[in-house]
């Protein structure tokens, strides 16, 4: 194998040992272990497990957040609530899947308070580039107001997909059900967009 081949193999390796032990019980023995080779190497090709735990934000974030916005590419223009639906849906649906890689994005704001870490750095510029795709169909008037809806329809998927069952007894969704979980991202969208709050004045009116 080439560089590039067995980075690629530890990195993915470190990827599943996160989902599988949670950023607290994964450690480069474990990665090496699932790789197939000794820790010495790991640290030759990535230095140090803070740089390995870099690489697996960098790589997951870009396959679900920005590939998945590249993957609507051709309707952000012509269909942008249905683009927006559809990408809700898929960022939900891969949060709860993999909650243990979700919570890894996160694990620099929730324990030690730092949001200058790159995968909160990557998260930003993620909203801004989502925003200029679905920032024309958000409620409000001014550019404020349609960013303030922006942040509280994103801070719901968000909270939603770190927290599935925060909520108790008649609260609960279960959102491994796939309509149960459509039906709920659709409603977000139908919160916070301008057509659905037309279409909701339009059927007061008649």
């Amino acid at each position: 194998m080439d560089r590039t081949e067995i980075k690629n193999l530890i990195l993915f390796a470190a990827i599943e040992c996160v989902e599988e032990c949670g950023m607290d019980g994964v450690t480069m023995r474990k990665i090496a272990r699932k790789a197939g080779m000794n820790s010495a190497l790991l640290h030759y090709y990535y230095g140090s497990k803070e740089n390995l735990m870099e690489a697996v934000s960098r790589a997951t974030l870009t396959e679900g957040l920005s590939t998945n916005i590249l993957d609507y590419e051709g309707r952000w223009e012509t269909d942008t609530e249905g683009a927006l639906r559809g990408f809700l849906y898929d960022t939900l649906t891969g949060m709860l899947t993999y909650p243990n890689i979700t919570k890894s994005h996160f694990y620099e704001v929730m324990v030690n308070n730092n949001y200058e870490c790159a995968a909160i750095k990557e998260f930003k510029q993620f909203f801004e580039i989502l925003y200029t795709f679905a920032g024309s169909v958000m409620t409000g008037k001014s550019e404020q107001e349609k960013r303030t809806a922006f942040v509280q329809m994103f801070s719901i998927v968000l909270t939603t997909g770190l927290m599935p069952g925060i909520f108790p007894g008649s609260f609960a969704l279960d959102l491994s059900d796939d309509n149960t979980r459509r039906n709920f991202s659709d409603s977000i969208v139908d919160r916070f967009t301008e057509s659905s709050l037309t279409s909701k004045k339009s059927n007061k009116k008649s």
